[in-house]
């Protein structure tokens, strides 16, 4: 016999989805569709300065942030990490969980202690195929970010190639990445990526 749900925790689970159907990407949810996704999640406390997702570590999780601030930052082996944006509650990262084999293309980093409720690989195939709105949805949210990193990538490595063949100091292939300034992300990447880990405008 299945145990039985207390009209407590169903109280606790629809709160949980309606507060879950406020984040655009899962806004075509119904009430108990979104209560059940809500109950297939972890709510977990983060100190800050934890990484919530790695760059190039294998994407096992999809987080939406319930409470703190994040930073979202690219390394591209060229100096310093890069700082992209950040996320509050209601954002939501790791939406490259939604592709095959994917890995984490950026870092998220707690800049304060944060909730978020994470939802596991597993939990998100098994739950979003029978979802394909949400789950396409999903999927076109991870390709923008994805396009997004790969320019803003690009945009240094072209930066660095520029600089190697202006500044004539002699110091090899290594050139950008030991002096001279490093490129701006410039704003309408930043909104972009911003626009693209967030899930309130």
């Amino acid at each position: 016999m299945q145990p039985q749900t207390s009209m407590l925790d169903r109280s606790v689970l629809l709160d949980h989805g309606a507060w879950l159907r406020e984040v655009p990407s899962f806004a075509g949810l119904s009430v108990c569709e979104a209560a059940l996704l809500s109950s297939l999640m972890q709510q977990l406390n983060i100190p800050a300065g934890h990484i919530v997702t790695q760059q190039g570590e294998p994407a096992d999780a999809f987080y939406i942030v319930q409470s703190g601030q994040a930073t979202v930052e690219l390394d591209d082996g060229g100096g310093p990490p890069q700082r992209l944006g950040s996320l509050g509650p209601g954002d939501c990262c790791g939406h490259v969980v939604a592709l095959p084999a994917a890995e984490y293309p950026v870092n998220v980093i707690a800049r304060t202690e944060m909730v978020v409720l994470r939802l596991s690989k597993t939990a998100h195939d098994r739950y979003l195929s029978r979802q394909p709105d949400i789950a396409q949805r999903l999927g076109r949210e991870a390709l923008q970010l994805l396009a997004e990193v790969d320019r803003t990538r690009r945009s240094y490595l072209s930066h660095a190639t520029q600089h190697h063949e202006d500044c004539g100091c002699g110091c090899g292939p290594d050139c950008a990445g030991n002096h001279g300034p490093r490129p701006a992300i410039t704003d309408s990447s930043r909104q972009s990526l911003s626009h693209t880990s967030s899930t309130r405008t």
